[in-house]
């Protein structure tokens, strides 16, 4: 699982474990002192990283999609590979794609 990580961190071997036995116990130390702020700290800590994570998702498969039309490879392929001038991103793909994660 962390094969990826151990690859591109400097003395891995040491480094990681190290990681992850501080961010157990900083989960630790949180939980057992059930304190108001802890619990927001944390909480605050995972909404950051399903938000970095949800745009990291979107813009992939938004630059997936805008490929594929780009090829002819999907229904309405004009509309949704256009780039817009202004700002150079493929707007309706990220519009769609955007849609799609709602909806699902």
């Amino acid at each position: 699982m962390f094969n990826g990580v151990r690859e591109r961190i400097d003395g891995a071997s040491s480094v990681v474990p190290r990681a992850l036995i501080i961010t157990v116990l900083d989960n630790g130390v949180f939980g057992l002192a059930e304190s108001v702020p802890g619990a927001s700290a944390l909480t605050c800590i995972i909404l950051i990283m399903g938000i970095c994570g949800t745009i990291g998702l979107l813009g992939t498969a938004s630059r997936m999609l805008w490929a594929f039309a780009r090829e002819d490879g999907v229904n309405l392929s004009g509309y949704v590979a256009r780039v817009e001038a202004p700002t150079a991103l493929p707007l309706y793909a990220i519009g769609i794609t955007a849609l799609i994660a709602v909806k699902a």
